[in-house]
């Protein structure tokens, strides 16, 4: 596993639960950031993602990701782990609640971002892993028009959950709206497939 390569002292098996992220979705990150070493990335919900998202852009040397997460629990969880693997020049994790957008007439609740990304100019990779589906359908979907002045031809979105109808309408509806490279795992059956 990859992310016991980067931080060996990290005890990700003690972790793992239903909602932590497989295997597959973390290699997908991995190998997308040893590819194309982004500079900003965007994840939206923390957990053990984060820490390898810090420690791929440790080990490339350059590099920020920017964690939006709307459980306190969960991000100063995050954050203690992004600490005692001494990967705080590479991650700031957000406590961001949730609120209401309207985008195109529609209501979305998603992230109270601005505040975390405001001296973010461009994203070169977002990691779509929250907020919970739970909540309500689409809830993933605002992601990328709410950050649509800072994407480029060239940003990079890699979504967990793909298997469910939500994130698979999800990704209708931006490969539609925006022309960027989408990654997708499939939790159900571990496949990861590229979609331009």
């Amino acid at each position: 596993m990859i992310l016991s390569q980067l931080c060996p002292t990290f005890p990700y098996k003690a972790f793992q639960n239903r909602w932590t992220a497989t295997d597959s979705f973390l290699s997908l990150i991995a190998d997308v950031c040893f590819e194309n070493k982004p500079q900003t990335i965007i994840e939206a919900g923390s957990g053990i993602s984060t820490v390898l998202c810090a420690a791929c852009l440790r080990e490339i040397g350059c590099g920020k990701v920017i964690s939006l997460e709307h459980d306190e629990q969960y991000a100063k969880r995050t954050a203690n782990w992004i600490a005692s693997n001494h990967l705080n020049d590479w991650a700031d994790v957000y406590v961001t609640p949730l609120r209401h957008y309207d985008i195109n007439g529609n209501g979305y609740l998603w992230y109270d971002f601005e505040a975390a990304t405001h001296r973010v100019d461009v994203v070169d990779m977002f990691v779509v892993d929250g907020p919970p589906g739970r909540i309500h359908r689409l809830i993933r979907y605002p992601c990328l028009p709410l950050f649509a002045d800072k994407i480029t031809t060239k940003t990079i979105v890699i979504m967990d959950d793909a298997q469910r109808s939500d994130e698979q309408e999800i990704i209708r509806r931006w490969n539609n709206e925006f022309q960027l490279t989408i990654y997708t795992n499939n939790r159900d059956n571990h496949v990861s497939n590229k979609i331009q």
